[in-house]
């Protein structure tokens, strides 16, 4: 009899402890993220991910969305509203490796050459300060991406709209205004640490009045 209760403990014991080993195992995709070629700006909220991938020389920004596994190490969803996309994280969650299909193709293989890998960007880069997300409150994210004096991206409103961002920086690189969707004007100015900034924007033609602030989200 004790025996078996002494078996029955180290039993539960064990399982306990694998249990509470799995439930570390945290995985966020939220984050900049260096690609093969370009910029992507996902983030994450609980199983859903939402995000950008800039394409510059195209002067457009596409939408990427879906879902992570129970694990939190794959994303499978959609890109360009019709194009396939997974990836996998790293062990570090500071890289993935994944695979694309383009927009118009009925037969998703993934393991087709179509190679997608990022990089998690994991602080300011002191060259390009104004590149990365920003949280911007109220479940909103501004995704900027700096090249030399000028600055494009995208944000994300609460209710899952996609604007598209423009604009050129002052000489000391602290101040950047321009245009959102083409038409709103709006001017940031980053504070001294590059970990935020603070800003107006107006409607059309309106003068920069509403605020428009954003805290960078690693």
């Amino acid at each position: 009899m004790v025996m078996v209760l002494f078996l029955s403990c180290v039993f539960v014991c064990v399982a306990e402890e694998e249990m509470d080993t799995s439930s570390d195992i945290i995985s966020d995709w939220s984050g900049t993220w260096n690609c093969d070629v370009n910029t992507l700006n996902l983030t994450q909220d609980g199983n859903v991910v939402i995000g950008t991938y800039e394409k510059p020389e195209d002067m457009v920004v596409l939408k990427m969305e879906g879902n992570v596994s129970e694990d939190g190490k794959v994303f499978s969803g959609s890109w360009s509203d019709t194009g396939k996309i997974e990836f996998i994280l790293s062990d570090d969650g500071k890289s993935f490796n994944g695979t694309y299909v383009s927009s118009g193709l009925n037969n998703v293989d993934y393991d087709s050459d179509s190679t997608w890998n990022g990089t998690l960007l994991d602080e300011a880069d002191p060259e390009h300060p104004w590149s990365g997300s920003w949280d911007s409150g109220m479940n909103s994210i501004t995704n900027l991406t700096q090249d030399d004096n000028a600055v494009y991206g995208s944000y994300v409103t609460p209710g899952d709209v996609l604007l598209t961002i423009d604009g050129l920086l002052s000489e000391d690189g602290k101040i950047l205004t321009g245009t959102y969707s083409d038409g709103g004007l709006f001017i940031f100015t980053l504070s001294e640490d590059g970990n935020s900034f603070n800003g107006t924007f107006g409607y059309g033609s309106e003068d920069s009045t509403s605020n428009w602030n954003g805290t960078r989200a690693l």
